[in-house]
């Protein structure tokens, strides 16, 4: 591997940021509806890079419209989706 490679994967191994209740809840939902990020993006007329930026680059506000929108695509409450996060009411 080159160096540059290798410091690559040492920041996700070491330094990359700890998920967030809302991240592993967004994935969770994800994966029970068997979507891939590309799938949820295309049928929920959410952008790839919002998918990404919410599941991998951990955002730590995101998008009242966003969440909103995955709510209504999996037919949740905004209570239901954001039960157990950070964001729980």
């Amino acid at each position: 591997l080159s160096m540059l490679k290798y410091e690559h994967i040492i920041y996700y191994i070491i330094d990359m940021p700890k998920k967030t209740p809302l991240v592993k809840k967004l994935r969770t939902v994800r994966k029970e509806h068997a979507l891939s990020m590309k799938d949820l993006c295309r049928k929920a007329k959410i952008s790839y890079n919002t998918i990404i930026s919410l599941e991998i680059r951990n955002v730590k506000e995101p998008k009242l419209s966003t969440i909103i929108k995955l709510a209504k695509f999996y037919k949740m409450s905004l209570s239901q989706l954001l039960k157990g996060t950070e964001f729980e009411a």
